[in-house]
């Protein structure tokens, strides 16, 4: 049988196959919990990739845009962000309706109704929602309001993409329902896009949680960070935050708690009870 050249004396070859080292967790994303309404309970954890897309979630003026802008002046500037939603007050349930196309926003679908109607349930009561006019509204917001007008228990805004349906309790028993038509006037459920094939998913309304919960179930959600800190419109009390420690000090992921404080305690070797010290002891 005819031999193929060898080229032995010419090049030499091996192949050699090494294991994998076990992937190594990331270092460097944080998770901001805070308080504000851009994320809801159900969402819970939401990822960012630049401070623009936090502003338009959270707003300019937000605790969580004020820290994540620091997180993203970093050098060299980090890839990722979570922000997480702590319930920190009973939240109502909403109905979130689905993104309006650049042609649904034009008011004039919306002016030539005068006999608007659907029927929606708000904490479980069915309701009709009838005789909507919006023949003199000339944006989607004053559409908004005319629902609002009509409504018993609940209110409807527009974001600028979606209209919303938040029902005016809170807690485990506040809840909204999808949409469907009424029986008289004209339907306007599909156009607000509040039906079950086009609105989001339901929103339930939730009880309030300790700083100390909210950090539970962001771990529960997600591995994906590392460290976490608060950044609300009411900052976890120096109890709550040892608490909060003493967790991630006890939990199996390696995690970080970052606190800030303006306790000027801290700077005292003689003070024994501000939160630095209290966090040393742990």
């Amino acid at each position: 049988m005819a031999q193929g050249l060898n080229i032995n004396r010419l090049v030499r070859t091996s192949v050699s196959i090494a294991p994998q080292s076990a992937q190594r967790r990331s270092f460097g994303i944080l998770l901001i919990a805070t308080d504000n309404d851009g994320i809801n309970g159900l969402e819970r954890i939401k990822s960012f990739t630049d401070l623009e897309s936090v502003a338009i979630t959270c707003g300019i003026n937000s605790p969580a845009y004020k820290a994540a802008a620091l997180y993203y002046a970093q050098q060299p500037k980090p890839f990722q962000l979570l922000i997480g939603r702590w319930l920190r007050i009973a939240t109502s349930g909403l109905l979130i309706g689905g993104k309006l196309t650049t042609a649904e926003k034009n008011i004039s679908l919306w002016s030539s109704i005068t006999d608007g109607s659907f029927t929606i349930s708000i904490d479980g009561v069915s309701q009709d929602v009838l005789g909507l006019d919006f023949s003199s509204q000339l944006n989607l917001n004053g559409v908004a309001s005319v629902i609002t007008a009509e409504m018993t228990g609940a209110s409807v805004t527009y974001n600028g993409s979606n209209f919303v349906c938040t029902s005016a309790t809170t807690g485990v028993t506040s809840s909204v329902s999808f949409a469907t038509p009424a029986v008289s006037g004209t339907d306007i459920s599909l156009q607000l896009r509040f039906t079950s094939a086009l609105a989001l998913p339901l929103v339930p309304g939730y009880a309030p949680e300790t700083p100390l919960e909210c950090v539970q179930a962001l771990a529960d959600l997600s591995s994906d960070w590392y460290g976490i800190t608060f950044a609300a419109s009411v900052m976890p009390a120096d109890d709550d935050n040892i608490d909060i420690a003493t967790y991630i000090e006890g939990v199996s992921i390696a995690r970080t708690f970052g606190i800030t404080t303006s306790d000027t305690g801290c700077l005292s070797s003689v003070v024994t009870t501000d939160i630095c010290s209290r966090l040393k002891d742990l």
